[in-house]
C-alpha cells in the first residue's frame, strides 16, 4: 500500500471517527484550534503535519490511539500538559 493511499485510508478513518461522534467540522475546528480547511484537508487524504493529527485525536478524544508509540512509562514522565494516555485498548464509543 502506498503512503497516498495510506493517507486516504487515515483521513477517512478521523471523519468516521468525527460523524460517529456527532461532530461536524466546524465543531472540531472549535475544539482542536484547526481551521476547518486543514480538517477537509486531512479527511480528503492530504499531508498534514503530526501536530495537527495530534490537534485532531485531542479534540476527538481520541488520543490514546498513540499509546504503541509511546514509552511504556509515560505516565511517570514529569510536566504532562494536556489530556492523559492510557495504556491498553482504545474503547471509541460507536464503533
Amino acid at each position: 500500500m502506498s503512503d497516498e493511499e495510506l493517507l486516504k485510508l487515515i483521513g477517512n478513518r478521523f471523519r468516521e471517527i468525527r460523524l460517529s461522534k456527532d461532530m461536524t467540522q466546524q465543531a472540531m475546528a472549535k475544539a482542536s484550534g484547526l481551521s476547518v480547511f486543514t480538517i477537509t484537508q486531512a479527511e480528503n487524504g492530504h499531508n498534514v503535519s503530526i501536530l495537527n493529527v495530534l490537534k485532531g485525536l485531542r479534540a476527538l478524544d481520541c488520543l490514546d490511539m498513540l499509546v504503541p508509540f509511546l514509552p511504556e512509562d509515560l505516565d511517570h514522565q514529569p510536566e504532562r500538559k494536556h489530556a492523559s494516555f492510557h495504556h491498553g485498548n482504545h474503547q471509541n464509543s460507536g464503533n
